[in-house]
């Protein structure tokens, strides 16, 4: 029969023993040198014809000295009649026009060809392409060159020069493509050929081998597969879609539409930021490279994309046999065609986005076991001497610094933990960091805050002196006016505490005798007259301070020295040794006193016991405090613009 079928093709050949090609110049040029202009998407557009010829095994042989490649398989191969009427037919839509659609010949695969131009790119690298192929017997083949086809006029078809037609053979059936006169610009980087080859496909497997040969150097092939590409990248952490979201899938429904449109694939993440040509997501069709670097995650500048990576299959893309939605150059997928495509980026995007939160999660706690490691060993007392007040504020600032940091530097954030520990002296420093949100803890910026404190705490103090200066010129009025010390004076010191004094931290107004024996014996039935205090303070040094305020200008009698007096009494009786020191003050702008006054005055002010301040010392007191604090600010950006001027 095989004799039989051989004598009939011999008779056919010898009437048409030629090969030809239609075309449009424009063609040659638009998908022959513009359409590719290196080897790496070249060969994948041969190694994606013989996967569709169903080959078993592809070698690619490399001969850099040459200036030539050439592309052998074991597929079924081509009939004189299938080169002419398929193979040399540009931009022939095969899945429409073959019985067998997308599928292969023996409805092995899925085709992953369809527009029929990728053999023109040849033309993008080389000038001349060989093509020999064998099936059944008969081996078949021709030569095309670049600058005959660029030769044609007018509407002339191209005739390829004929290497062999039906010839018969016992060679096994495959095709070989010789890329011959490889231009002098185009080198063939070996190592780039692996690695791009590895990344644009995902159906290496046992029924598809694809082996690399550098001739030059040795026989030894290099076996393609798709971890050369993924292995490259120091990955950290990995996700699968389906299998990793089985539980979300039930109950999530973007997930749960993904999964019913049979989209699979795998999200990675590097260890440390990844160069821009690995960004993204490779987006794979029918197992062929559709599109590479694609976001599906919608917050564009989010540091999350500068380490994440990793592929899709989404064959429903490219179900429609007349319809394409990916771009020629195999560069871009066409996501707004369709109300199918436009749904399944948004759904990818919140599955990225998932990724993304549970990405932060997982290398945030690494970074923070890291770090807790590298306390315990480099600074274990750390946390030494900190009350937990301040150790909850240098957690947050240790957990803010590594949250921010964009690499793996944690010398420099225990560097910065020591020296804001070495700060905690300063209090006005404590309420500074402890007001700082998590974006404003950056390595940079805490290393600014701790080397320039004196200035900004300078800053910072002089801004809250030149509020409280407006508030004592406000005070001032009121003494001037005599405004009542309960109507006036005391709401307004009730408001403003640090007029009274500025080691003052709490203050209790108006509090009574009663409150005090609650506080003291809530249990017990205490009968005292229910008289009050007017200011009952704490400083920073731990001193009570009890403080009774008179109108401006009234006359201090023995009632008023006894009265106070009375108070300092009951508070020592009521909390013996709760504090280091009770001071008591009278405040008057009167001090002029009777000559029995003022001998009991002077006695109790000798002994510690009251000392009387006027309105005006103690306005000029705090106004004094608060205004060295402003000095000091303008002397230190005065420091500052010399400075910067000397630059």
């Amino acid at each position: 029969m095989i004799e039989e079928n051989k004598e009939i093709i011999t008779t056919n050949l010898n009437m048409s023993s030629s090969y030809e090609m239609v075309f449009d110049k424009n063609t040659i040029n638009h998908l022959g040198i513009q359409l590719y202009s290196s080897f790496p998407p070249i060969l994948a557009e041969l190694l994606s014809n013989s996967y569709d010829a169903e080959a078993k095994e592809l070698i690619i042989n490399i001969f850099n000295s040459e200036k030539k490649i050439e592309v052998i398989d074991n597929g079924h191969g081509m009939t004189h009649d299938e080169l002419n009427k398929e193979y040399l037919v540009i931009g022939r839509n095969r899945r429409k026009e073959d019985e067998s659609g997308g599928w292969s010949k023996n409805k092995k695969r899925k085709v992953t060809g369809k527009k029929g131009l990728g053999k023109l790119a040849v033309f993008g690298v080389a000038n001349k392409i060989e093509i020999i192929s064998i099936h059944e017997g008969f081996k078949n083949g021709f030569i095309m060159n670049y600058n005959d086809l660029l030769a044609i006029e007018g509407n002339e078809s191209y005739k390829p020069t004929p290497l062999f037609i039906n010839e018969p053979t016992n060679e096994s059936n495959g095709t070989r493509i010789t890329i011959n006169q490889i231009k002098e610009n185009k080198l063939i980087n070996f190592e780039k050929i692996i690695f791009e080859l590895s990344k644009r496909f995902n159906f290496y497997d046992d029924t598809f081998k694809v082996s690399l040969y550098n001739k030059d150097i040795s026989n030894e092939p290099v076996n393609i597969n798709k971890e050369i590409y993924y292995n490259s990248l120091n990955i950290q952490f990995e996700w699968k879609f389906p299998e990793h979201f089985a539980e979300e899938i039930k109950e999530n429904i973007p997930l749960s539409i993904l999964n019913k449109q049979k989209i699979k694939g795998v999200v990675y993440t590097n260890k440390t930021p990844l160069k821009t040509s690995n960004q993204g997501f490779n987006i794979y069709v029918r197992g062929k490279f559709a599109s590479g670097n694609v976001t599906f995650n919608d917050r564009a500048n989010d540091r999350f994309n500068y380490y994440v990576f990793g592929y899709f299959d989404i064959d429903c893309i490219d179900d429609d046999n007349e319809k394409d939605y990916i771009a020629t150059a195999r560069q871009s997928i066409l996501w707004d065609a369709n109300d199918t495509l436009i749904s399944i980026k948004e759904n990818l995007n919140k599955l990225i986005n998932k990724i993304s939160n549970e990405w932060r999660r997982k290398r945030n706690d690494i970074k923070i076991q890291e770090v807790d490691d590298e306390i315990e060993n480099k600074i274990p007392n750390l946390y030494d001497d900190l009350d937990q007040k301040d150790k909850d504020s240098l957690i947050k600032i240790k957990t803010a610094l590594i949250k921010n940091i964009e690499n793996e530097d944690i010398d420099s954030i225990l560097e910065i933990l020591k020296i804001v520990k070495s700060q905690f002296q300063f209090d006005t420093f404590k309420k500074f960091v402890a007001n700082l949100n998590d974006n404003e803890i950056t390595l940079e910026n805490m290393t600014k805050i701790a080397n320039d404190w004196e200035y900004i705490e300078a800053k910072e103090l002089a801004k809250v002196a030149v509020g409280r200066i407006e508030a004592i010129k406000k005070f001032e009025k009121f003494v001037k006016n005599e405004a009542s010390e309960t109507k006036v004076i005391q709401p307004f010191l009730e408001t403003f505490p640090w007029l009274l004094d500025p080691r003052i931290t709490s203050f209790q107004r108006e509090v009574r005798f009663s409150t005090i024996l609650k506080q003291k014996f809530p249990d017990e039935n205490l009968d005292e007259p229910n008289r009050r205090i007017d200011f009952l303070c704490n400083s920073i040094d731990k001193t009570l301070m009890i403080i009774e305020l008179k109108r401006p200008n009234i006359k201090i009698t023995r009632k008023e020295l006894d009265q106070v007096i009375d108070y300092v009494t009951f508070v020592l009786e009521k909390y013996p040794n709760k504090y280091e020191k009770v001071e008591a003050f009278l405040v008057t702008n009167n001090v002029k006193m009777d000559r029995k006054e003022q001998y009991v005055y002077d006695s109790l002010k000798k002994d510690g016991k009251l000392v009387i301040k006027t309105y005006d010392e103690m306005i000029q007191q705090v106004y004094e405090y608060h205004k060295k604090f402003i000095d000091t600010y303008d002397r230190l950006e005065e420091a500052k613009k010399i400075k910067t001027k000397k630059r």
